[in-house]
């Protein structure tokens, strides 16, 4: 492992040498102001006796009181910093102008690197200037990411925000470990697990989803100082803590090794539909919503005459049913597996509703149809859809297949600024 310090130059040598002294760097980097440059250079034969063989890079700044101007040298520093492999990074804002130490944490932040700062039990000027020589006391700071939690917090929601679940997570995941057993750290291993549910919820694994959620306990992250400060966060979990019991009547008709289709699962559908639309993935979402079409009809048919149209008993068909489903065709077997067009006729036949709210509107399902078998992912290379096409097939599902009953989709988590999918930022 090689340590690594970067230090800012003030007018005082004894806080930098002490610095020096205690964490014995391979490397140094010294970011210095034109009037601290002289400084910079003896300190730099300072370190060559005290850590022997350290390597020493001083970078300058030529507007020690512009915070833009020291941002953009630390960030530099910064940046060198981490090409070096296998290091411990450490950085002592102690010297400088104040914009100088502002910068230093700033530009490494989100690095996550140590921090450290050289104190003293006496000063001049009636203890409160300068640190008297011989009195330094470095103080190591913890990682400072418990103090930027609004930052850290604010780019796991825009990931959420985005449908990024598995993104949100592994970034939760992160944070919980670099946190570790602190109460912040729980907190983020807690969000992780929600991320998680989440994920697996939007790839249709609804009972994995639901062991992931039940690896957390809502209320205790409720109670989290982060969550009490936070409106949006708390309004947030109190969505997940809603979207639980969803979940659980989901997870109640996918159970058992065949899942049958059901008006459940088709809302579910839509909601996710929509999450692919905010995505900017129109194909994706209409043959969701063709799908829809499809596990409506199959779901009426199972629930309101006990069909299954993947094995349909020819006895179960009145004899007008049979010779429109088959033809007229010569039949070998007691069982018929209908289409999506034959399960469509046999509503038709049999006068359910759904058909009723179906038949004005054929032309429409017929345009999804055409969407989804001409489209890149099915047969063709058609172009590919957009928002306009999405949203005028989308009503289409609400009005005819749900009545105009809305999904439920996963909870709103509005991040501080939302960047709208295909807006070009």
């Amino acid at each position: 492992m090689k340590n690594v310090l970067i230090l800012t130059v003030g007018g005082t040598l004894a806080p930098l040498v002490k610095s020096v002294k205690t964490f014995i760097p391979d490397y140094i980097f010294l970011i210095a102001s034109q009037d601290t440059i002289d400084l910079a250079v003896e300190l730099k034969k300072e370190a060559k006796v005290l850590s022997p063989g350290c390597a020493v890079e001083i970078a300058t700044v030529d507007e020690p009181e512009s915070l833009q101007a020291c941002h953009e040298v630390a960030r530099k520093v910064a940046l060198k910093a981490v090409d070096i492999p296998d290091s411990q990074i450490r950085v002592d804002y102690t010297g400088g102008t104040k914009s100088m130490s502002a910068a230093a944490v700033l530009a490494t932040a989100d690095f996550h690197f140590e921090y450290a700062y050289t104190g003293g039990e006496r000063r001049d000027r009636e203890n409160i200037g300068r640190v008297l020589d011989g009195y330094e006391k470095l103080i190591e700071m913890p990682v400072p990411l418990s103090y930027l939690q609004g930052a850290e917090l604010e780019h796991v929601r825009q990931l959420y925000s985005g449908w990024n679940f598995d993104a949100a997570r592994q970034y939760c995941e992160y944070l919980g470990h670099l946190l570790g057993k602190t109460l912040a750290g729980e907190f983020y291993r807690g969000l992780e697990k929600v991320m998680e549910g989440f994920y697996w919820w939007d790839n249709f694994r609804h009972d994995t989803a639901q062991r992931a959620f039940s690896k957390t306990d809502l209320d205790v992250l409720q109670s989290h100082e982060l969550a009490i400060q936070d409106k949006r966060l708390k309004k947030f979990l109190k969505g997940v803590k809603k979207s639980q019991e969803r979940l659980n009547t989901l997870t109640a008709v996918t159970k058992g090794k065949t899942v049958k289709p059901s008006v459940e699962l088709a809302r579910d559908l839509l909601a996710n539909a929509d999450r692919r639309a905010d995505e900017g993935r129109f194909d994706d979402a209409i043959l969701r919503l063709y799908r829809i079409i499809e596990m409506t009809v199959q779901a009426t048919l199972l629930e309101k005459y006990g069909i299954e149209t993947d094995n349909v008993p020819v006895n179960k068909l009145s004899q007008k049913e049979f010779n429109v489903l088959t033809a007229g065709e010569p039949v070998k077997r007691n069982t018929l597996k209908l289409s999506q067009e034959n399960a469509v006729r046999l509503l038709e036949l049999k006068g359910h509703p759904l058909w009723t709210r179906m038949a004005p509107e054929e032309k429409t399902r017929k345009k999804i149809q055409q969407v989804r078998n001409y489209c890149y992912l099915e047969h063709q290379l058609e172009r590919a859809a957009d928002r306009n096409k999405f949203d005028g097939f989308r009503k289409y599902v609400l009005r005819v297949m749900f009545e105009g009953e809305n999904a439920e989709n996963f909870p709103v988590w509005r991040p501080a600024v939302r960047i709208e999918a295909g807006s070009g930022i």
